[in-house]
């Protein structure tokens, strides 16, 4: 779901004056957050995971060169100026999109009365 969501909000956000690259993990980070809910930790690792790929003995000298360069961009998207400007629209979007699942019940399907208010 993420992945699907993710490829969503890429070409709807827009950052005029940074990179396609910022703007694609600024947005990867929304949805990780909203959709799946990813907490600091887990997104550390979904972006080292991103830059770097599968840890193997093949890669490891190239991730042992780089690992500085790497956390300290991953520490700047983290702490990116305007990420709650990306972060509030998928935000307002995961609650529309899940609006109707608080109708579920104890494993029944109960759908409000529409002729009734609320």
């Amino acid at each position: 779901m993420a992945n699907f969501m993710f490829q969503i909000f890429r070409n709807t956000v827009d950052i005029v004056d940074d990179s396609k690259q910022t703007r694609d993990v600024q947005v990867f980070i929304a949805v990780r957050k909203n959709f799946a809910r990813d907490d600091v930790a887990f997104l550390r690792y979904k972006l080292f995971s991103q830059m770097f790929g599968k840890l193997t003995e093949q890669n490891f000298n190239q991730v042992v060169t780089d690992f500085a360069k790497a956390n300290s961009e991953i520490k700047y998207q983290l702490d990116y100026p305007r990420k709650d400007r990306i972060f509030k629209p998928c935000q307002k979007t995961n609650s529309r999109l899940f609006n109707p699942l608080r109708h579920f019940n104890g494993g029944k399907r109960t759908y409000p009365d529409l002729g009734q208010k609320q």
